[in-house]
């Protein structure tokens, strides 16, 4: 290839991953794809759009690229990598642990791998042991059908930003006006229907990556307490990496069987479903702050924000090391 050729492609990858870090994921997408134009055997080059695209929820072709990326470097863990997250976006934890394992035998010294790993494993092994105790259904338990999915709340506002006095500095309280307004978007598209997820805001010192992983899928996470315990191990340990300043987790009620906070008789917001949204920061003031936002069924005030203590409420330990 040319060398002003690869290095215009260069280039476009540098633009494609800036957008990404700036959660412009189409724009990226779109980045990625005029340089693999360019460099079209470029094995990075389809990693990093199969991230992107992956953003966009659009998982066939995120497959598409991980598979071509395995295809042009069968040695690099970095496309079983990318398997495995969209087979993960798509719930067959087991074929994704399957492709987590063999990427980590590629490279045993890959610590995210090795995470993943652990706590898909806990997953796994969860849920066939959920899977086994469980009992058929019967008239009086009838299989659930797809009108018994959470339903589309109305718009919810967001949590009372909070303001930078609060969280030390400019940079986390921007990060968690995003967030919050991203979550209350979520809650308007789905309800209670979306996965339990993690957001992170990496700090001066996170590992150098193609692309920061600064998002966690919690999945079945809060099936068990075994599951649980592995995944916030996973969750402190990326945050390590990126050098997290803050973490943001939006959990939806219906999706955690443990721990069940609400069962408390201190608990305030009644029998209603809803978000939880734990909010921490570790800058010049530590601080963990939770809100619990009303959702459908048995709603008192739909889309009312409650704020609550977070040591007494809270779905997760502190994260923040």
């Amino acid at each position: 290839m040319p060398e002003d050729q690869a290095a215009e492609a260069a280039t476009l990858k540098e633009q494609a991953n800036a957008e990404f870090q700036g959660q412009n994921f189409l724009k990226a997408a779109a980045l990625y794809t005029k340089a693999i134009k360019l460099d079209p055997t470029n094995a990075v080059l389809y990693s990093n759009r199969s991230a992107a695209l992956l953003k966009l929820k659009k998982v066939t072709k995120a497959m598409e690229d991980a598979e071509e990326c395995i295809k042009l470097r069968p040695e690099w863990e970095k496309g079983y990598f990318r398997k495995g997250a969209v087979l993960e976006e798509q719930e067959n934890l087991t074929a994704a642990l399957e492709v987590y394992q063999h990427a980590l035998k590629l490279n045993p010294d890959n610590k995210e791998l090795s995470a993943k790993t652990r706590i898909l494993t806990k997953m796994v092994n969860a849920k066939k042991t959920a899977k086994t105790s469980s009992t058929q259904p019967t008239e009086s338990s009838p299989q659930p059908d797809a009108s018994s999915a959470p339903a589309a709340a109305p718009a919810a506002p967001p949590p009372a930003e909070p303001k930078e006095e609060d969280l030390g500095t400019v940079e986390v309280a921007a990060f968690a006006k995003e967030y919050l307004e991203h979550t209350a978007l979520e809650i308007r598209d789905s309800g209670t229907g979306f996965h339990p997820m993690i957001h992170f805001l990496p700090g001066p010192g996170a590992e150098s990556h193609e692309e920061q992983e600064t998002h966690i899928n919690g999945g079945v996470a809060f099936s068990s307490p075994e599951t649980l315990t592995g995944f916030v191990d996973f969750v402190r340990s990326t945050g390590e990496r990126l050098d997290a300043q803050a973490v943001l987790a939006a959990l939806p009620k219906p999706g955690i069987a443990v721990p069940q906070t609400w069962m408390s008789h201190k608990w305030p917001c009644g029998s209603s479903d809803g978000v939880f949204v734990q909010l921490e920061s570790k800058g010049p003031k530590r601080v963990r702050k939770l809100w619990f936002i009303e959702v459908g069924a048995g709603a008192k005030e739909p889309g009312r924000s409650w704020s609550l203590d977070v040591d007494t409420f809270g779905p997760l330990p502190t994260l923040l090391r």
